[in-house]
């Protein structure tokens, strides 16, 4: 049996960032969706990437 390897979440970031920013008919792709579980907390600054 394969041993799985678990990655941490900044490390797929920085994979499909990798993968986005070499593939010249992805590099301007916009992605329109929904978030989920999005809640509005006061004095909070949000910052998406």
């Amino acid at each position: 049996m394969e041993e799985q390897q678990v990655l941490g979440v900044t490390q797929v970031n920085e994979m499909v960032k990798t993968i986005l920013d070499g593939a010249p008919m992805l590099q301007k792709l916009l992605v329109r969706g929904e978030l989920s579980n999005y809640k509005m907390y006061p004095l909070v600054t949000i910052i998406l990437r």
